[in-house]
């Protein structure tokens, strides 16, 4: 189309450049996430193999992930739902969770098998033993996505995790289905008639971890502080460094150059200053990596703009935040003229920002405090600009104020001046004519010529009490020429000044509104005048609430799903509590590669707290399955957790590798990248794990005494009451 419009004789002359094309953001993000699922795909087929050591098994688990995809953008067609970004970015997190079902069914087979039961007995039996709490563990997966869905009193992100969400629901359901019946099926077909057996690395592995769980377990004191010791290191270092940051610079790759003149400033002097930022900027174009730039400032207006658009980033080119820092640090001084950096907001995600609002009876009072505050925060570290929200002015006004003195010696009120000035510009009504069947709307006013003539407007005569004689109107007033405001802002009937503050990429809202806090508390305002936070950081606030209030319910649901398992009210609390231990490997995994805690990032906590139970259930339900054949609760856990140990670290790495791609890539979401999702629930993941096979038996053991403990004394309770009413 720009081919044609430059080719057109009309636009002889005029280059067109396409500023922000949506279009190639989409794809872009499509063509990521496809390379993202492969990868992860193909990452998860490695890990596999290297545990099972066997071609048949591999594919016929690494089969499930084609299969179950497929069925689900099925269901996802007879649901009467499209495919979109979001319903892809679901599809892509199920690639490595969608063989865990397939990953267990086929260990207990397999451990049947070494036990001496037949193929078909054994894909019976192995199926049998561990369908309840595969079926349990995905149920826990899917369940925590219900309560964000339904019960978040945030909008967006229950919409978000709606559309994310239900492609997981569907995936893991139908992975469930083929673990169940087609799994067990096809290793009847495929698999050797002898047992298959564990490479070396595993076997030395499994040795490994058997001697130090049952040290773990032999040393409760020690593994105690060892616990408590990891908690405060977390509290204290990756906690208190990770910061929580609504929105997300995603691939922006614009900032703006903001200007003021002064109102007194011509035509030529506007153009002048445009001219100059331009310059500027053609100075640094090579050295910034400058695609190109456009300017805008209204002819009526004191504030303008110059939005300069990067090209994309190479090797040897500098960042956007050592551009941004640059261009601040060396901008041209222009003589009355106040410049300023900021974002350029040509779409995409939010960027990172808030908003200050200056409180206060009197419009002029506020525009002047806000330049104090305005020059007080641009001052603050990790602020990139501030600038009010009214610059959009009106056009040059007429001010009339009351001489208070002339007006009080002639008895005129400022009332009587108002309406006089009112009756004048804008008419008064008088009662409607009537004529026969006609109503015809009658006003009185001044004549044209007196209305665009001001000093006939100022000679008006109005009567004065006090003198008994007529003044002019400019005897009791003074006239003023200035700038204008396009609006006023009222918040509870106080008039209110808005100022945005641009932040830096990862400097969270909190930390920049602390700093900002205790340098506005620092200033001195007039009496009557205060500041306070905009409307939408305490509606962000009262989301989070609502978001942290679904969550929760998202662990209770969690919790009575693996009570239904186990019958029983402790024993889901040690395995419940790996959700809680696994947020300290969150932090760390945010801590350590300097990633803020932002919306997709809340996404892979939900996620999470649905994956990280699974090895718990199913570790939990062999050793009460142990124990309830006799084996005592030392060696029900010490070998329960050996033989879990392989489907564990399958499942976990599994998932893990398959959102490796997400979690070092690029990929993104029409700019807001993927890359926080996935270290969530990598770090989260990966930290679970680990104390799902050292921390849960710890746990679970205190929990059995606990148990032990309670029903000994209510016996000893129940016995003394039952001697006491024998003894009556």
């Amino acid at each position: 189309t720009f081919v044609e419009l430059e080719n057109d004789p009309r636009c002889k002359g005029i280059k067109f450049v396409t500023f922000f094309n949506q279009g190639d953001l989409i794809q872009g993000s499509i063509d990521n996430l496809l390379d993202t699922a492969l990868w992860g795909g193909l990452f998860a087929i490695v890990v596999l193999f290297a545990f099972l050591r066997q071609w048949k098994m591999t594919l016929l688990i690494a089969a499930c992930i084609p299969f179950t995809l497929l069925l689900t953008v099925t269901t996802t067609y007879f649901a009467g739902r499209s495919l979109n970004l979001l319903s892809l970015m679901g599809l892509m997190l199920a690639v490595g969770m969608v063989v865990d079902n397939a990953i267990v069914v086929v260990e207990s087979i397999d451990a049947r098998r070494q036990q001496g039961d037949g193929v078909q007995t054994a894909a019976v039996k192995g199926t049998t033993d561990i369908g309840l709490a595969i079926t349990l563990s995905t149920l826990t997966t899917m369940v925590v996505f219900l309560p964000i869905i339904l019960m978040s009193g945030d909008a967006d992100f229950s919409f978000f995790m709606s559309e994310l969400g239900m492609p997981v629901v569907w995936a893991l359901g139908i992975s469930l289905l083929v673990a169940l019946f087609f799994t067990p099926l096809t290793t009847t077909v495929i698999q050797n008639t002898k047992a298959s057996v564990e490479p070396p690395w595993v076997t030395w592995l499994s040795n490994r971890y058997r001697n130090s769980l049952q040290w773990f377990l032999s040393n409760r004191t020690d593994a105690l502080m060892l616990l408590i010791s990891l908690v405060f290191v977390t509290m204290v270092v990756p906690v208190q460094a990770v910061g929580c940051n609504q929105a997300s610079e995603g691939n922006l790759d614009d900032f703006g150059i903001r200007y003021k003149v002064s109102a007194d400033a011509s035509y030529y002097d506007r153009l002048n200053v445009i001219e100059t930022i331009d310059a500027y900027v053609e100075e640094n174009k090579e050295r910034w990596g400058v695609r190109t730039w456009r300017a805008r400032m209204r002819d009526t207006s004191q504030r303008g703009s110059t939005t300069v658009y990067l090209a994309e980033r190479e090797d040897g080119m500098l960042q956007r935040d050592d551009v941004i820092d640059d261009a601040k640090e060396n901008l041209p001084q222009i003589a009355g003229v106040e410049l300023g950096i900021g974002w350029g907001g040509s779409g995409g995600p939010p960027i990172n920002q808030i908003e200050i609002f200056l409180h206060g009876e009197d419009t002029l009072t506020l525009e002047r405090l806000g330049n104090s505050v305005q020059r007080v925060i641009n001052a603050i570290p990790g602020v990139v600009g501030a600038i009010p929200e009214m610059e959009a002015e009106g056009g040059r006004e007429i001010r009339l104020s009351v001489d208070r003195d002339s007006a009080s010696r002639h008895g005129i009120s400022p009332q009587q001046i108002g309406r006089t000035v009112g009756f004048a510009l804008r008419a008064s009504a008088l009662p409607e004519f009537h004529e026969g069947n006609k109503d015809i709307d009658v006003v009185a006013r001044f004549r044209l010529d007196d209305r665009k003539d001001l000093s006939r407007l100022l000679d008006f005569p109005m009567f004065s009490p006090t003198t008994m004689k007529v003044v002019p109107l400019r005897t009791v007033t003074n006239t003023d020429y200035a700038q204008g405001i396009s609006s006023i802002h009222r918040e509870n009937r106080i008039t209110s000044y808005p100022i945005t503050v641009d932040l830096e990429d990862g400097l969270s809202k909190e930390q920049a509104w602390s700093t900002m806090e205790r340098a506005l508390r620092e200033m001195q305002f007039p009496e009557g005048y205060t500041w306070s936070k905009s409307w939408s950081q305490e509606q962000d606030r009262e989301e989070d609430d609502a978001r942290n209030m679904a969550l929760l319910l998202s662990v209770i649901f969690v919790f009575l799903i693996m009570g239904v398992l186990f019958e029983s009210f402790l024993l889901p609390m040690s395995i419940i509590t790996t959700v809680p231990m696994a947020f300290l490997g969150v932090y760390w995994m945010l801590f350590l590669t300097d990633t803020s805690f932002d919306t997709m990032s809340g996404v892979g906590l939900v996620i999470l707290v649905g994956v990280v139970v699974n090895n718990g259930i199913v570790y939990i339900d062999l050793v009460t399955r142990l124990r309830e054949s006799g084996t005592d609760r030392l060696t029900a856990l010490i070998e329960g957790g050996t033989r879990r140990l392989r489907p564990i670290l399958m499942t976990a790495l599994t998932t893990i590798f398959g959102l490796v791609p997400m979690t070092i890539g690029d990929a993104s979401f029409v700019g807001m990248p993927y890359a926080p999702l996935g270290r969530v629930v990598v770090g989260g993941l990966a930290t679970g794990t680990l104390l799902t096979l050292f921390l849960l038996p710890f746990l679970y053991t205190i929990l059995d005494d606990m148990r032990g403990t309670s029903r000994r004394w209510l016996a000893h309770l129940i016995g003394q009451n039952t001697t006491s009413e024998v003894a009556k």
